[in-house]
């Protein structure tokens, strides 16, 4: 009974077995799901560009009328004299004894609307016919100062230029009034002095000799020097403040 009980629970032998599916079989592959994407974006065309506005027309400027002529001009060449003076746009000018105002038109003009002409006399009936001439020649960037006698008249560091014509003789003391004209002047600024020679066919007694006046600028602290020119009987001495005498100023 037990043997044959043995025998049919297979004894040696082994038992069938039941196949195993593999594993990866047995496995449905995931779907690949994409992300859901954004809707698209309308872009709207570039838009174009706006047209630069149309500048305004400028009212068109008047042109000056000429600097009105004088029988001295053959001799005294204005233009000449102002062009060695060296004026640009904007600077400010000082005509020192202006006397009947000959050169004032020229300068204003030199340094244009934005520049200053300063006309100095210490005369006051001059005064008054210099306001009267700058009213009649619409030279709106003038001005008449009455000066004294032994000073410039303008406040220091004030002037680019400072033009005397045919005024240096008659100053009474010349090294002190040059060093009132080296205060006077702006840094690089520059004194233009013409004059005659004593006895010259057009001085009529009148006049100094270039070393002197030129002794006279040093005195007062004004490196000069002759400059050429094309006038006749007159020279014309151009000076500036030595750089010693421009830091004691500035003190």
């Amino acid at each position: 009974m037990v043997c044959v009980l043995l025998a049919g629970c297979g004894g040696d032998a082994a038992a069938p077995r039941r196949p195993v599916a593999p594993v990866a079989a047995t496995l449905a592959p995931t779907p690949i799901v994409a992300p859901p994407q954004p809707p698209e974006r309308a872009v709207a065309p570039p838009a174009a560009e706006a047209a630069p506005p149309e500048p305004t027309p400028r009212e068109p400027v008047a042109a000056l009328p000429p600097c009105p002529t004088d029988p001295r001009d053959h001799e005294q060449l204005p233009d000449h004299v102002v062009q060695l003076v060296a004026l640009s746009d904007g600077m400010t000018v000082v005509d020192l004894g202006s006397g009947d105002g000959y050169f004032l038109c020229r300068l204003s003009r030199a340094v244009g609307a934005r520049g200053h002409v300063i006309a100095t006399e210490i005369d006051k009936q001059l005064v008054r016919d210099l306001d009267q001439r700058i009213a009649r020649e619409h030279l709106s960037n003038a001005e008449v100062l009455f000066a004294p006698p032994n000073d410039v008249g303008i406040a220091p560091g004030t002037a680019d230029r400072i033009l005397l014509v045919k005024v240096w003789h008659h100053l009474p003391d010349r090294a002190h009034y040059a060093a009132r004209v080296a205060r006077a002047l702006s840094p690089g600024g520059k004194v233009v002095v013409v004059d005659f020679k004593p006895g010259g066919r057009h001085g009529a007694g009148h006049g100094i000799m270039p070393e002197h006046v030129l002794a006279e600028l040093k005195a007062g602290g004004i490196d000069g020097a002759l400059v050429a020119e094309n006038l006749a009987d007159q020279y014309v001495i151009i000076g500036t403040v030595r750089a010693a005498v421009r830091a004691e100023l500035k003190k």
